[in-house]
C-alpha cells in the first residue's frame, strides 16, 4: 500500500504524541477506546490515520487537531480557565500542566486521588460533631 506525504505526516504526528505522552500503544489505544491493533496497522504504513481516529485522539488527549494535521501550533491544547495564569502560584501551574499532559486514565487516578486527599484533610480538620470556624470551609 503506497503511502502518501500526508499519511506519512500523520503517523509521524501520531507516533510524536505517543513518545510524547510515554505510553505503549496498548495504553495509548485503551485510553481512547480503541483497538490497539489500529495503531499498530498505522505504524507497519498498513492502516492510514482516519479522521475519526484523529477526532477520538485530539478529545482523549487534549491534543490540539490544527497541530496534528498540519504541525502548527502546541501540541496539546490550552486548557480552558477562569483564572489567569498570572493569578496562580507556580507550583498551581505546574500542577495543572502536569495533569494536561497524563492520558485520560492518569488524569482520572490523579483527580479521585486530590479528592481523597481533601475529604482526609477535612475529616482531620473537622471531624464529625465538632464545628467549622467561621470564615473556613
Amino acid at each position: 500500500m503506497g503511502v502518501s506525504k500526508k499519511e506519512k505526516f500523520l503517523r509521524d504526528q501520531l507516533f510524536k504524541i505517543l513518545e510524547k505522552l510515554g505510553i505503549s500503544q496498548n495504553q495509548f489505544a485503551k485510553g481512547i477506546k480503541w483497538d490497539q491493533s489500529t495503531i499498530s496497522r498505522i505504524g507497519k504504513n498498513d492502516s492510514i490515520v482516519s479522521e475519526k481516529l484523529i477526532d477520538a485522539i485530539c478529545a482523549g488527549y487534549n491534543i490540539n487537531k490544527n497541530w496534528f494535521t498540519t504541525g502548527s501550533g502546541d501540541m496539546f491544547n490550552q486548557a480552558l480557565s477562569i483564572v489567569s495564569a498570572d493569578d496562580l502560584k507556580n507550583d498551581e501551574q505546574d500542577l495543572i500542566g502536569t495533569y494536561r499532559e497524563l492520558y485520560p486514565p492518569a488524569q482520572e487516578h490523579l483527580l479521585k486521588q486530590a479528592h481523597d486527599l481533601r475529604d482526609t484533610q477535612e475529616a482531620l480538620l473537622h471531624p464529625k460533631g465538632i464545628p467549622k470556624a467561621e470564615g473556613h470551609s
